[in-house]
């Protein structure tokens, strides 16, 4: 799923709402293009049961030369990169 999408507000009133718990009860996700939402996309997730000790991951510039490539869990990973 796109991860920087402005329809993924749980404020938002858009038919396009994420389900998060949905989301929360499976094993393997993809955001693409999230960087720079990893935080708040990692929040709802937790918000809607997905344990912060979650392992995660995140690629930037995937297959480039400058290819950064974070692994953590889903409670650090946002402040991990926002460190970096």
């Amino acid at each position: 799923m796109t991860g920087h999408s402005q329809k993924n507000d749980l404020e938002s009133p858009s038919e396009e709402k994420i389900d998060w718990k949905a989301l929360a009860q499976m094993r393997t996700l993809v955001f693409l293009m999230g960087i720079k939402t990893i935080q708040s996309n990692m929040n709802r997730l937790m918000q809607a049961g997905l344990s912060e000790k979650t392992p995660a991951a995140l690629i930037r510039w995937g297959t480039y030369p400058k290819q950064q490539t974070w692994i953590s869990d889903v409670g650090s990973i946002g402040k991990l990169v926002e460190q970096q």
